[in-house]
């Protein structure tokens, strides 16, 4: 584990259902209160589910098998197997499954400080970590919001943590290992996205992402929507590039 999650006193949370938003007895604001102040962790089946409105905090999206759909914007992507989806803290986004046979969905949504920790002790510098410890807890990393692979090792690691779930229970410690393994991984898919973008044909940085950004947006609809007739006008409107 890094050093300064080591420090942050977990208290996560592990639900093997989704919430039914559609119960008159749901409490939608003690339901979500949760996610600021603890990790939590989904691993659950569902045909229905849906959630509409929500601003969340920095999760993992992936699904084992079926599909489910993410509303971001004007853009609807779907996550099936193999891929995962990063939402960054603050995002507001809905989601939904709709499917006759049973989706297997695992979501992990990260508490901000302990996101902030491990950014911290993977980015910073023993020497600067210790002049400004403080300065660890305002660390954040903004992901781009597209469709991922999921590799080897992190299948792998995916594996294992639902396996100790649900052969042993929740317990904080190792879930939190796997958590910040999970963090590392995602600032190596940051890093790797990040110098995409910088290949793109621009002058400036902020070009170069935001174009960037457009094209993750038109792969998205292209993976999300490949059994549809695909229209050009269409993708480009969404993705705002021009046709060429």
């Amino acid at each position: 584990m890094c050093r300064n999650a080591q420090k942050i006193k977990s208290c996560s949370m592990y639900f093997t259902s989704l919430p039914d938003n559609t119960d008159p007895e749901f409490d939608e604001s003690s339901h979500f209160k949760k996610f600021k102040k603890h990790n939590i962790i989904f691993n659950a089946e569902s045909s229905y589910s849906h959630c509409e409105n929500h601003v969340g905090c920095l999760s993992f999206k992936t699904v084992l098998s079926g599909e489910e759909w993410y509303n971001i914007g004007n853009q609807k992507l779907a996550v099936r197997p193999g891929q995962f989806l990063i939402l960054n803290d603050d995002q507001n986004y809905s989601c939904y499954i709709n499917n006759d046979e049973r989706v297997k969905v695992v979501s992990v949504f990260f508490k901000k400080e302990f996101a902030s920790s491990v950014f911290g002790d993977a980015l910073c510098s023993e020497e600067k970590l210790l002049q400004n410890p403080s300065d660890v807890a305002s660390n954040s990393l903004e992901f781009f919001q597209t469709l991922y692979n999921i590799d080897n090792g992190l299948k792998m690691q995916l594996r294992h943590l639902i396996s100790a779930l649900n052969n042993h229970g929740y317990d904080s410690n190792m879930v939190d290992e796997y958590l910040v393994f999970l963090l590392h991984h995602l600032i190596r898919v940051n890093k790797s996205e990040s110098k995409r973008a910088k290949n793109v044909d621009a002058i400036k940085s902020i070009t170069k992402t935001e174009i960037y950004k457009r094209l993750c947006i038109a792969k998205d609809i292209l993976h999300s929507s490949y059994m549809d007739k695909q229209d050009l006008n269409m993708i480009s409107n969404i993705a705002c590039l021009s046709v060429p």
